[in-house]
C-alpha cells in the first residue's frame, strides 16, 4: 500500500501540474514566411496575423491577403486560415468572432471556422485605409480610416456605424480605456514628406468627444498598446526602410518618451503582454514576426 504524500510532496506535485498545464508562451524568435504581417491578435492560445500580401500595397485589391494562425510559441497552425482577402489590417476579437479591418470593408469570422458572418460596408466614406480596431465593449469597436483622418465607432450587433467626430491626423493604432472612457491614438501621418503622427487620446467623458496630443513628438507612428503604469508601447516606423523603425514608451501621465534598444522594418501593429512581458510585433517590410521578452 502506498503511502500518501507529505505536505511539501503533494505541494509540489501540484505546482509541477500547474506549470504543465499554462500557456507556452514562445522565446526570443524571427519567424520568417509572412507576406507584409500587420497586425496581431490572440484568442485563448492561438495567435492570429493579419499578412496584406505579396506585394506591400496596403490599398490595392488583389484578394492576395490572408490571415495567419499560429499558436503561442510561435508555430504556425494554419498559415491559410482565412484566405482571399485584399489588404487586411487591424484586428480584433469579441465572442467567438475575429474582425478584421480590409481596407473599405469590416469582416468578422468565426474563430472555429473561418466562416464569414459579417460584412459592413464603409465605401461611402471614400476610405481606401482602415486600419487599426479597438473593443469598446461586448458588441462595439473602434475603427481607424487613416487616409480620411476619421476614426468610427461600430455596433457590430446593429452592423452600424457612427464617426466619433474628433479631428485626428492620419489616425492607425487604437487602444481604448473603458474605465476612464478614452481612446488612445497613435497618428501615421505625413506632411511635405516628412513624419508627423502624433500619439494622443480622444476623451469621450464630456459631451463632445475632445483630442489631445500626449507627446511632442512627430512620427510614423502604427501600433500602440498599455504596458501598465501609465505607461504605453508605441511602434514608429520612423522611414520606409528595413532596421529604422523602432518601439517607444510613452509615459501618458507625464508626457514624456524614452526609445527602446532595436531597430525593425515596418514594425507594425503588435500584441504586447504585460503580465509576461511578451511581445509579438509584425515587421512589415521584414516579412517577419518577432517575438521576444521585454526586459
Amino acid at each position: 500500500m502506498k503511502k500518501p504524500l507529505s505536505p511539501i510532496a503533494a505541494f509540489l506535485c501540484a505546482a509541477v501540474v500547474l506549470v504543465l498545464a499554462a500557456p507556452v508562451f514562445a522565446k526570443d524568435k524571427i519567424i520568417d514566411g509572412f507576406n507584409s504581417p500587420e497586425s496581431v491578435a490572440l484568442a485563448g492560445k492561438y495567435l492570429y496575423v493579419s499578412n496584406l500580401g505579396v506585394k506591400l500595397e496596403p490599398s490595392a485589391k488583389d484578394g492576395d491577403g490572408y490571415i495567419a494562425k499560429l499558436d503561442l510559441a510561435g508555430n504556425m497552425v494554419k498559415k491559410d486560415f482565412i484566405t482571399g482577402l485584399d489588404g487586411p489590417k487591424g484586428l480584433a476579437i469579441l465572442g467567438n468572432v475575429l474582425y478584421v479591418a480590409d481596407i473599405d470593408h469590416l469582416l468578422g469570422f468565426n474563430l472555429q471556422s473561418g466562416e464569414k458572418v459579417l460584412d459592413l460596408d464603409f465605401t461611402a466614406e471614400k476610405t481606401a485605409y482602415l486600419n487599426d480596431l479597438a473593443v469598446k465593449d461586448g458588441h462595439g469597436l473602434f475603427v481607424s480610416a487613416t487616409d480620411i483622418n476619421k476614426i468610427f465607432e461600430v455596433d457590430v450587433k446593429a452592423k452600424s456605424y457612427r464617426d466619433i467626430g474628433a479631428a485626428v491626423s492620419g489616425p492607425n493604432g487604437l487602444w481604448y480605456d473603458a474605465k476612464a472612457k478614452q481612446l488612445y491614438v497613435a497618428g501615421f501621418a505625413n506632411q511635405d514628406g516628412k513624419a508627423s503622427g502624433e500619439v494622443g487620446v480622444v476623451d469621450f467623458s464630456q459631451k463632445t468627444a475632445a483630442y489631445h496630443r500626449i507627446i511632442d513628438r512627430p512620427g510614423f507612428y502604427d501600433g500602440l498598446q498599455p504596458m501598465g503604469k501609465g505607461f504605453f508601447l508605441v511602434s514608429d516606423w520612423v522611414a520606409f526602410e528595413p532596421e529604422k523603425g523602432v518601439l517607444i514608451r510613452v509615459d501618458v501621465n507625464k508626457g514624456t518618451f524614452e526609445v527602446l534598444p532595436g531597430a525593425y522594418g515596418g514594425p507594425a501593429d503588435f500584441l504586447y503582454i504585460p503580465g509576461t512581458r511578451a511581445l509579438y510585433l509584425p515587421r512589415m517590410i521584414d516579412g517577419k514576426l518577432e517575438i521576444k521578452t521585454l526586459r
